[in-house]
């Protein structure tokens, strides 16, 4: 997950993940305990960043 963000949301995360930060994150994500994310919690994750690009771009067109 580190990778991916800092490769595909650099404007987001900057250059450096926060470990703390992606340790909370994965856990939140991670529904049935097994430290890895199946597809399920990974499509929730998706869902989310798009709901906060969709409410960080719609407050620029203001």
């Amino acid at each position: 997950m580190k990778e991916l963000l800092l490769a595909e949301m650099p404007s987001f995360v900057g250059e450096q993940v926060d470990e703390s930060g992606l340790k909370k994150l994965m856990g939140s994500l991670d529904d049935n305990g097994d430290e890895e994310l199946d597809f399920q919690e990974y499509a929730v994750f998706l869902a989310i960043s798009a709901q906060l690009c969709d409410e960080f771009f719609r407050e620029c067109a203001d």
